[in-house]
């Protein structure tokens, strides 16, 4: 090879993908997420029991275990498929899990969560991303936040739920470009207790994708007073390999 090939040759991505959770003070809503890494692709999943419905940390982690289920495998498997329509599978099949659980439990107006999966890998460099309902999907662009999903308020999609009706379910197919410097935020609606402004100031300073979603928590506990309930936050910084 070259060296000027080599010169010209595009650098490899690297993906720093970090979550974790602060508890809040309304025990029947939870929200769950998993980060897994699947062959080349690396998967993040986020699910927001609903308030007021029974069992909504535990409904919401039933929705994490079988969407990991069906796409992490699919993932490694078929590195070639299309991320989106593998989302959208696994997205469709968590509904239908869900659904027959609400069923089985005899429970009036059945179970439902909220959903939001992102996946990335080197050879797409693009993010990938499919949901349900309300959840946040943010990106840092040129120092400004940029929301990327629709919320009930602003839109009309109230109706689209794991396990009650996912009649409007949206799916980037084509997914988002990303390069080295991106920074993407996952988060259930805890979030929205800090401000745009808050929330670039702290992933502009973070040095790492852990060191941010410590940072967005520990800012989001200080204000309790404004959102009461638990919130989930998962960081992801796009970066070369060697840099």
């Amino acid at each position: 090879m070259s060296a000027a090939f080599k010169d010209n040759a595009r650098p490899r991505l690297r993906f720093d993908l970090r979550g974790g959770q602060t508890l809040g003070d309304r025990s029947r809503k939870g929200s769950r997420y998993a980060i897994r890494q699947c062959g080349e692709t690396q998967l993040a999943v986020l699910a927001n029991g609903l308030e007021g419905r029974p069992y909504a940390g535990r409904v919401a982690e039933c929705t994490v275990n079988s969407f990991v289920e069906s796409a992490a495998p699919a993932f490694a498997r078929e590195p070639r498929t299309e991320p989106g329509i593998i989302l959208r599978h696994a997205t469709e099949r968590t509904h239908q899990e869900i659904a027959t659980l609400g069923a089985r439990w005899s429970l009036s107006g059945g179970l439902g969560t909220n959903l939001l999966a992102v996946s990335v890998s080197p050879q797409s460099e693009r993010l990938h991303y499919v949901y349900a309902g309300d959840a946040l999907l943010m990106r840092l662009n040129s120092g400004r936040i940029e929301e990327l999903t629709l919320l009930h308020s602003e839109g009309a999609i109230v109706d689209s739920t794991i396990g009650i009706g996912i009649e409007l379910l949206y799916c980037e197919d084509r997914g988002v470009a990303i390069a080295p410097g991106d920074q993407f935020v996952v988060a259930s609606t805890g979030l929205y207790a800090l401000k745009d402004s808050t929330i670039a100031d702290i992933l502009t300073k973070a040095p790492s994708a852990k060191s941010a979603v410590d940072a967005l928590l520990h800012a989001v506990e200080r204000r309790k007073h404004v959102f009461r309930g638990d919130t989930t936050v998962v960081v992801l910084q796009v970066g070369e390999e060697g840099a």
